[in-house]
């Protein structure tokens, strides 16, 4: 009759016994060249990562942070690429134990425990770390290159590289393993895998088979060769094979350029002149992170500034294409269609982007654009009704107190006109004047400064 085991731990056990017992631990009755060390005496690491990953995710309830907004993920650590790969490495580490829900956290934890412990039990506390740190990390350096607007963020990458590792073991050590043992294993991977591709994109399970192929590689190079070690052979491979991954995720994050530090070249370069440079550093961007919507966004807006706007509107659509929820990029190419005339598609634009503001006072600015159309195209009364609804909206901004003073004006409302202009003078200082004059008409700039009595 076997020994009760104690919670935790990683007992051997005979065959016979096994049926007893957890199905996720191996048996001890293996031959000669079975694994490479004798299974921890208790398992500590898992149970330690699967309480930091809960406390991490109880303390953002109780904070009342919104776990599904991206800006609240960054700012507990998520790796946003932007930030990531302009020098804050350290968001590497600390997406893998911010969670995105209830059901996320759930379902990482539920494998965390399960191929956890196993791989414990065979490659020691040391092994285990090593595996799931090696296998997070690589997984989190390969989202921030492949999605450097986006924000990484949970431990799924590195329960998929503790996966790998099971993998390995099982079949490994399966002339070691009760026939039980065996079934509930690969119960266990079905259930692994019903549970994770149905609620992943397609870019998502690459990323995880990343996570899987790293832990493979880290469970081989731990338990390569068979023969037993001890304990201190053990501790030695586990740190070679950790700083052999740390090597890796730093030439990955050395090859990667900063999109941060590319940005503020080409914007010294426009503002020095050199737009050949310029073009240089966009392109170069693009072509490391040709799904990066923002950096379509920064080289349209470069060929505006050079009066292309054929090119600026085609760099517009593809990062619309890219993120369809951005209004600045609706903002910017309607400003562009706006300078070529096409007055219809400016003022579609600049009504999806006020649809996707969130801020009163930004979807009013997205309004004001129209009341410029309106001027153009000279429709006083339209331009009149719609800054009364951006009065509404957010009252007192300058911009729409030049477009209500000038539609009045032109309509033969005086006291409307000049208590408008009164209001532009005193906000003007908040609008950059200069860049007004292409949106209107030679007759219409001196409002900026006088209203004729």
């Amino acid at each position: 009759m076997g020994m009760p085991r104690r919670p935790g731990s990683c007992m051997t056990m005979e065959p016979e016994q096994a049926t007893t017992h957890d199905p996720s631990v191996l048996s001890a009755d293996r031959p000669d060249d079975g694994p490479a060390w004798e299974p921890t005496a208790r398992v500590l690491v898992t149970p330690l990562l699967l309480t930091l990953n809960c406390v991490v995710f109880a303390v953002m309830v109780v904070m009342g942070v919104d776990r599904l907004n991206p800006e609240d993920r960054v700012v507990w650590g998520g790796a946003y690429g932007y930030l990531t790969l302009a020098g804050e490495w350290w968001r590497l580490l600390t997406a893998l134990f911010v969670h995105g829900g209830v059901l996320h956290i759930l379902i990482n934890m539920v494998f965390l425990w399960k191929f956890g412990r196993i791989v414990e039990c065979w490659l020691g506390s040391a092994g285990v770390l090593v595996v799931y740190l090696v296998s997070g990390l690589v997984v989190s350096m390969v989202y921030v290159i492949e999605r450097p607007d986006g924000v990484g963020a949970g431990a799924s990458g590195a329960i998929f590289g503790l996966f790998g590792a099971a993998v390995v073991l099982f079949f490994r050590h399966r002339e070691a393993i009760h026939r039980g043992s065996a079934r509930g294993a690969i119960i266990w991977a079905i259930g692994f895998a019903g549970a994770y591709l149905p609620l992943n994109p397609p870019p998502i399970h690459l990323l995880h088979g990343i996570g899987m192929l790293t832990g493979l590689a880290c469970c081989l190079l731990l338990s390569f060769p068979s023969r037993p070690h001890p304990a201190s052979g053990r501790a030695a491979r586990s740190l070679y094979v950790g700083l052999g991954g740390l090597a890796l995720v730093a030439c990955l994050a050395w090859l990667a350029p900063n999109p941060k530090k590319l940005l503020e070249d080409s914007s010294e370069a426009l503002a020095g002149g050199r737009h050949a440079d310029a073009l240089k550093d966009h392109d170069r961007l693009i072509d490391w992170f040709p799904k990066y919507w923002h950096a379509y966004l920064k080289r349209g807006i470069f060929h505006a500034a050079i009066d292309d706007l054929e090119g600026a509107i085609r760099d517009y659509d593809r990062a619309i294409q890219l993120n369809p929820r951005d209004h600045g990029v609706y903002l910017y190419r309607g400003f562009a269609r706006f300078k070529l005339g096409e007055m219809d598609r400016a003022g579609a634009d600049w009504r999806r982007a006020a649809q996707l503001e969130a801020a009163p006072e930004d979807k009013a600015a997205s309004l004001e654009n129209i009341g410029l159309i309106h001027l153009r195209m000279g429709h006083w009364t339209r331009a009149l009704e719609l800054t009364e609804i951006i009065n509404a909206i957010h009252p007192d901004l300058a911009w729409n107190a030049l477009i209500r003073a000038i539609a009045a004006d032109r309509l033969g409302r005086p006291e409307v006109a000049r208590r408008a202009h009164r209001v532009w003078l005193a906000g003007k200082e908040d609008v950059a004047v200069g860049e007004l004059k292409p949106y209107l008409a030679e007759e219409l700039w001196h409002y900026l400064t006088v209203l004729p009595e």
